[in-house]
């Protein structure tokens, strides 16, 4: 056999190969989107884990509001978008991940930030500071739901920026904010974290996994896959 039909069979086998594993979703490209920061440590965890098991498959991550990976989802821009809290502005199939326990973040210089664990009651005179981006919704309503009496609503200001932006601030002194466990893996200069409890013990939020129905992607069924034997979720309708 020449060289030439040797590496012309060799072609046909990689590509035979290949599409074999596209076919099991164990190849191909994995369109996903996050509402929370990537390098919050439960979403890098699951990124690292899923290249780790599949090599062959390409991620490409994104990170945009709820309401910018719910469009996405119905463009194909997204195949599946990962959000913290409830998926409100979705109709398709999503499923339960994981629930983290819900941090202040305080100013080093606030009297709180001495304290271990915080109660609610605690921050009612405070001015909370809040991202409009996920889970910025929730946050609010558990806010409200905490700290709201006739006659006496918390006070919150939201902005347009990323959670980011918003703990840069917290430093100042001016403000509180209320933010998921996994942000005190991240080191914000002169902000400390600490949880927050009432009677009924601490507050959590729970993170979904959102996708569309009519995506083929064997990719996606590969990664929901993933999630349904790692994290034991529930799936929504």
């Amino acid at each position: 056999m020449s060289q030439a039909s040797r590496r012309l069979f060799a072609e046909i086998d990689h590509m035979v190969t290949a599409s074999q594993l596209a076919d099991r979703g164990e190849a191909g490209v994995l369109k996903a989107g996050f509402g929370t920061a990537v390098s919050t440590s439960k979403v890098r965890t699951i990124l690292a884990d899923h290249i780790k098991s599949f090599p062959h498959i390409g991620i490409q991550v994104t990170e945009r509001s709820p309401a910018q990976l719910a469009a996405a989802l119905g463009t194909g821009d997204v195949d599946v978008a990962i959000i913290a809290g409830e998926a409100r502005q979705h109709n398709g199939p999503s499923m339960s991940l994981w629930s983290e326990r819900i941090v202040a973040a305080l100013s080093s210089r606030h009297p709180l930030s001495n304290s271990e664990v915080i109660d609610w009651s605690d921050l009612k005179d405070e001015i909370f500071l809040l991202s409009q981006w996920d889970p910025g919704l929730d946050l609010r309503n558990l806010i409200l739901k905490k700290l709201a009496a006739p006659g006496d609503a918390p006070k919150i200001e939201t902005w347009d920026a990323s959670n980011e932006n918003v703990l840069g601030m917290i430093e100042a002194g001016l403000h509180v904010s209320v933010h998921c466990e996994s942000w005190t893996s991240l080191s914000y200069p002169g902000v400390r974290f600490r949880e927050i409890r009432d009677s009924s013990g601490p507050s959590h939020i729970t993170f979904t996994a959102c996708w569309e129905e009519h995506n083929r992607n064997p990719a996606l069924a590969r990664f929901v896959e993933t999630l349904r034997q790692t994290h034991h979720p529930t799936t929504l309708s």
